[in-house]
């Protein structure tokens, strides 16, 4: 199934939503925790991604400011992500890079499903200079954007961890290994109340097996009758992942699926996934990525659950 060619709104047409929890399920709450901080001493024309589901926040930690996603609002089908000042950020920066340098036909399904890059950034931040990954935000191309990100795999953690980061990773939640992923938060846009409806990790850190399957038929409720195209489009997709994952050209440990779709009941029905989160990459020297694998043919089996439901 190809994916429709997206149509992105003009500067300054997506409202300044706020972001509530879920309560219930189908209400959205009173209380309301605004999405959007000032802009203290970002430069001019960017601004802070309100409605980031996961990642590292904004703030100070063991001494070094850390940021969050950033938007710039020259460029508003783009987010900035940015270069975590570790290892970790020195491999996800080189895994965008020569991805996307190289032509090589072995690496064409991994360019196919990343957000498309454009670059490494810097900016100034209160006296410090931090490099951004310029990337494509798969939530622009929505009216309405319903968002999940989705830590894909039984194992978050890669070969070359110690017994300590082995034990507290899966201490983080150790239902992955029989579930195959791990939810991190969903939101969705709400055209009538103007507000971001939201699970976060708090929450999603809860969910037993047992819950996985009711998580995921609340975030796609949104759509409505259609739903079945949207899931329909979401398995279409998770075969070209699923056939990445089978290239043995990397194994890719605490990675995600970032899966958006259109939740404008008026607008055409549609979805994209992006695979997302390259701090932990290894070569797969041939061999399948079995630990990517488990997670997304687990998700393929959930999805092909509710869809059964539809029929």
């Amino acid at each position: 199934m190809v994916s429709i060619a997206p149509k992105f709104r003009p500067v300054g047409t997506r409202p300044d939503y706020e972001v509530v929890p879920f309560y219930p399920s189908d209400h959205f709450e009173k209380r309301i925790t605004q999405s959007r901080r000032k802009d203290d001493g970002l430069p001019e024309n960017l601004t802070w991604f309100g409605a980031q589901i996961a990642g590292h926040k904004t703030q100070v930690k063991d001494g070094k400011q850390q940021l969050g996603f950033i938007k710039d609002l020259d460029f508003p089908e783009r987010i900035l992500k940015p270069v975590m000042p570790d290892k970790r950020g020195k491999i996800e920066k080189t895994f965008y890079t020569s991805i996307f340098a190289s032509s090589s036909p072995a690496l064409a399904p991994y360019r196919n499903l990343l957000p498309q890059f454009h670059g490494v950034r810097e900016i100034s931040y209160k006296g410090t200079t931090h490099e951004l990954l310029d990337m494509e935000d798969i939530s622009e191309f929505f009216v309405l954007p319903a968002v999940i990100d989705i830590k894909v795999g039984q194992r978050t953690y890669g070969p070359d961890a110690n017994e300590e980061k082995r034990r507290k990773e899966t201490e983080k939640y150790p239902q992955q290994e029989e579930i195959g992923f791990r939810i991190l938060g969903y939101k969705i846009e709400s055209g009538e109340t103007m507000k971001v409806a939201s699970r976060d990790r708090e929450y999603c850190l809860t969910l037993e097996t047992d819950h996985i399957e009711g998580a995921l038929r609340e975030f796609l409720a949104f759509r409505g009758p259609d739903v079945h195209v949207i899931i329909d489009e979401l398995l279409d997709q998770l075969e070209t992942v699923r056939d990445a994952a089978s290239l043995g050209v990397y194994h890719i440990f605490s990675s995600s699926l970032l899966i958006a779709y259109e939740a404008d009941r008026e607008a055409a029905p549609r979805a994209e996934i992006r695979w997302i989160d390259f701090s932990h990459v290894f070569p797969g020297n041939g061999q399948p990525d079995v630990n990517y694998l488990y997670g997304v043919n687990r998700l393929v089996e959930y999805l092909k659950s509710i869809r059964l439901d539809l029929r």
